[in-house]
């Protein structure tokens, strides 16, 4: 019996399909040496000064003034600190970084909290009962 022609290239394509892939290679530990404070203040703290003061208002003797960014390139520029603040928070997520630091979190949850209740408390009167 003959096999036609056009089989050929068809039993190899199946054959070819059903073998066996090797594994993927692990990847290459993460290298965490930079400590998670130095991690905040070299990359996560200028990233968020980027993002919070990109927009406010200035007051002067003159009036106030709306403090945005003025163009894309500037618009650009914040969305790449945010971009930075977002990656930065994946790599204090890695379990070498992340293991134990549940009660920092909170704490530092907890100071950020009375903080912006303190300002709201002195720049809006109307916030009395918050606690």
């Amino acid at each position: 019996m003959r096999i036609p022609l056009w089989l050929a290239p068809l039993c190899l394509v199946f054959v070819m399909s059903c073998a066996q892939q090797p594994p993927a290679p692990a990847l290459p530990p993460f290298d965490t040496t930079i400590s998670v404070p130095e991690l905040m203040e070299s990359v996560m703290d200028p990233a968020a000064d980027g993002v919070w003061e990109a927009v406010g208002t200035i007051y002067t003797k003159d009036g106030a003034f709306e403090k945005v960014p003025a163009d894309d390139d500037e618009w650009n520029a914040v969305r790449a600190k945010a971009i930075t603040l977002v990656e930065t928070g994946n790599l204090l997520l890695l379990p070498s970084r992340s293991t134990g630091n549940e009660d920092g979190l909170f704490n530092t949850g907890a100071d950020l909290y009375e903080s912006c209740v303190n300002c709201h408390k002195r720049f809006d009167p109307a916030i009395t009962s918050v606690k």
